[in-house]
């Protein structure tokens, strides 16, 4: 079996000369330019305390992950992981961020290891310096850099596309196109800025027996290859998210399916993750 890779907010682990060359590159800009498509609104975020359970996959459903995401606040999320190997690792992955409501992307971004007793330890930061440029912290080994982006609000690719997908809650006209940045890994444990990527409004279609309002997502920041978002209009949250490039090193593509939601209060949702963080390293 090929050995599963983690980098820096899916975690650092394993072998990392053995995990799949990642397919970005930096992107070059003359200047800077800010979107006008998203525009915060607290109201606009009813369902603080739920929960959405994603199975992270490859497209042809190899490689099967579960990804909780959970919104803590309008400003906040958590993403709860299991990946394959964490039964052998002994620990499971979290990542806490927060969001910036001028620019409309992440403020801070943490991301730690769990463990059954409880224990969180901090694997990489990340952080909003100003509206172009991030800076990111990776514990071990100990290394900071910065990462200037030429469209704001860029998102991070390697997080699972969570900023992306929560700030779709803030799209001021959800029916019309629009252009976002993307963040992607060059290598192991570097983040550039990957360029634009166009998104494009479809229409309306059933998925999953929800009436979705589906996007085609493209651009440099791909180089090129198309992906499919469908957004439940209900929640303004995706119930599926399809694109034939990977974000993480031990995928060859990205597919994120919702597979069900639920409630959560805050102590519920800690005691969740260590209860599953037990269970998957056979504890409980």
């Amino acid at each position: 079996m090929k050995p599963f890779c983690y980098i820096l907010f899916s975690a650092v682990f394993i072998i990392l000369a053995s995990c799949t060359l990642m397919p970005f590159k930096a992107a070059s800009f003359s200047s800077h330019e800010i979107s006008g498509d998203f525009l915060f609104d607290s109201a606009a975020v009813k369902d603080t305390g739920t929960v959405y359970h994603y199975l992270k996959s490859n497209i042809d459903g190899s490689v099967p992950s579960d990804v909780y995401i959970y919104i803590t606040s309008p400003l906040s999320t958590e993403s709860f992981k299991i990946y394959p190997g964490a039964a052998t690792r002994k620990k499971t992955d979290l990542v806490v961020a927060t969001y910036d409501s001028e620019y409309t992307c992440i403020k801070t971004i943490n991301a730690y290891f769990i463990y059954p007793d409880g224990k969180k330890e901090l694997n990489a930061t990340g952080e909003l310096i100003n509206g172009n440029t991030f800076g990111f912290t990776i514990k071990k080994p100990e290394k900071s850099y910065s990462v200037e982006v030429g469209y704001t609000p860029s998102f991070i690719y390697n997080f699972d596309f969570c900023d992306f997908f929560f700030m779709q809650k803030f799209l001021v006209n959800k029916e019309k196109n629009f252009d976002i940045g993307v963040v992607g890994l060059l290598t192991n444990l570097k983040f550039v800025y990957s360029g634009k990527a166009n998104v494009f409004y479809m229409g309306n279609e059933i998925h999953d027996t929800i009436n979705c309002r589906k996007y085609l997502i493209t651009g440099e920041a791909f180089n090129g290859k198309k992906g499919t978002l469908y957004i439940n209009p209900e929640n303004n949250f995706p119930v599926d998210f399809i694109m034939p490039v990977p974000n993480n090193p031990s995928f060859n593509s990205l597919r994120m399916h919702l597979m069900e939601t639920f409630g959560k209060s805050p102590e519920e949702w800690k005691q969740f993750i260590i209860e599953q963080t037990k269970k998957i390293t056979g504890l409980l």
